[in-house]
């Protein structure tokens, strides 16, 4: 796994982290974002929570997908270096 990999999936991992404990835990913070706070206001705190998991659930699924190097098939990597692709 690359570096760049790494950091993306830790960058995802965490931050789906801290959606699942704002749903799981009392914590007010992110109900004051605008997009979660309209879901509260209009359906209530439990559908403003389910929102928060799903964010995280997606999340971890692009961790997930990022840490085992999951590449759509138009996507294959190159036998050759970047620097001969590009011409360089």
């Amino acid at each position: 796994m690359r570096p760049d990999q790494i950091i993306v999936a830790a960058v995802a991992a965490a931050v789906g982290s801290l959606a699942t404990l704002a749903a799981l835990q009392v914590w007010t913070a992110p109900y004051r974002l605008r997009s979660i706070a309209a879901l509260e206001s209009r359906f209530g705190r439990n559908a403003a929570r389910w929102f928060l998991v799903l964010i995280a659930l997606l999340l971890f699924g692009i961790a997930y997908a990022v840490a085992i190097d999951l590449r759509p098939g138009y996507a294959a990597m190159s036998a050759f270096p970047a620097a001969i692709q590009v011409g360089i």
